[in-house]
């Protein structure tokens, strides 16, 4: 199997992705990523319909960091920011 790789930087990513910009910056497929993004515990913005968003930030923390109160702690602050 091949592994697809990505040529997009975190910081290049729209403030919110979509499953279709989520795996073309993790070099996975679309329905990976859809997986993904229905999986326990993922940041997704709730409200939005049928669309599945998630907030970029909110998924490098998610993926990225390995403490699970910290996890915890900056989502929550994202959150708060974004209402604002």
């Amino acid at each position: 199997m091949k592994v697809k790789k990505s040529n997009i930087k975190f910081e290049d990513l729209p403030d919110t992705i979509t499953p279709e910009i989520y795996s073309n910056w993790r070099g996975i497929g679309v329905v990976k990523a859809r997986e993904r993004f229905h999986s326990y515990g993922f940041p997704l913005i709730k409200n939005c319909g049928a669309n599945l968003i998630a907030d970029k930030r909110a998924v490098f923390i998610y993926e990225f960091c390995i403490d699970e109160e910290t996890k915890k702690m900056m989502l929550e602050k994202i959150a708060t920011k974004m209402f604002e």
